[in-house]
């Protein structure tokens, strides 16, 4: 444990005050969070083991058809649990709902997209990992200014529809521009602006979906909110990722068995990439046609 961790272990127990429940009991979800966690990890392992080599189809449908049970298994204990880990209810709230499906698409679309990236400029123009993480740079220090200065501005004045669906705009277009991208890399004229768009788009969506989450919902219940977006945040992230490494892995081995000749590495690599920045390009689009079909219109939100 660091200084810091335990010093903040320590002062808690003396600064935060002691919190006492009205309720005579509490209990807990577990069969809930055991089978949503289990269907979530057995569904990025189904898809992340398709393309090893002791992979077979019935392996891989069988994999796929366990985690489907147990997701479905865990809808099922929500209904009928008196204290469930994931009230459906709550998702009555249409900004909440809409919000959750907007964050599932737009951190698998954008980590996947860092994915890709990496992958172009180390495999195909053979940065170095020093060098290609400069190269991500200046779109990050975007990032942080237009999350910090840019997206409130954008709430006060525009409203959480606009601003979610012109972020979602910015990383599709984007993932579209690097889809340009060749055996010769142009910097200055693909990668530096598609790397900016996209990481500008994230910067914009992902304040103003923990506004939209939480707006609307009762005071009690808005801590859960925030953590049902939080989850379908990180679980959109982690299945997009495992979904474009496999379609990338594919279409790359199914290029060079195209090609018998060992002169074709790089188009078979590009192959491969262009592959999964379509399959990102759709979840992009799905991601800004439910914000901007979905997403209410209310006033401009005040931060």
């Amino acid at each position: 444990m660091s200084p810091f961790a335990l010093l903040i272990v320590l002062l808690a127990r003396v600064v935060v005050p002691e919190s006492r429940s009205r309720a005579a009991a509490r209990s807990f979800d577990l069969a809930g969070a055991v089978t949503v966690t289990g269907g979530l990890l057995l569904l990025v392992y189904a898809i992340t083991q398709a393309n090893e080599g002791g992979a077979t189809p019935g392996k891989t449908a069988g994999l796929f058809a366990l985690a489907l049970v147990l997701l479905a298994v865990f809808i099922l204990i929500e209904w009928r649990s008196k204290a469930p880990l994931m009230p459906p209810g709550i998702f009555r709230a249409s900004t909440l709902g809409a919000a959750c499906a907007v964050s599932f698409t737009l951190l698998g679309s954008f980590f996947s997209f860092l994915f890709i990236c990496t992958l172009y400029l180390q495999e195909v123009l053979h940065y170095s990992p020093l060098r290609a993480s400069l190269a991500l740079l200046p779109a990050s220090l975007a990032s942080i200014l237009t999350s910090q200065f840019v997206a409130p501005w954008f709430l006060n004045r525009l409203g959480m529809k606009l601003t979610v669906s012109l972020g979602m705009l910015c990383l599709l277009s984007g993932i579209a521009l690097f889809l340009r991208t060749g055996a010769t890399g142009d910097y200055v004229g693909i990668i530096l602006p598609s790397t900016l768009l996209a990481m500008i788009g994230m910067a914009l969506c992902v304040p103003s979906l923990a506004v939209l989450a939480v707006n609307g919902i009762e005071p009690t219940e808005q801590g859960l909110a925030a953590g049902l977006q939080g989850t379908f945040l990180q679980a959109g992230g982690g299945l997009g990722l495992a979904i474009t490494a496999a379609v990338v892995t594919t279409s790359k081995i199914s290029a060079q068995g195209a090609v018998p000749t060992s002169v074709p590495e790089v188009a078979a690599h590009l192959h491969g990439l262009h592959m999964g920045l379509l399959v990102l390009v759709a979840g992009a689009a799905l991601g800004m046609l439910i914000a901007t079909a979905f997403i209410q219109k209310p006033s401009a939100t005040r931060l």
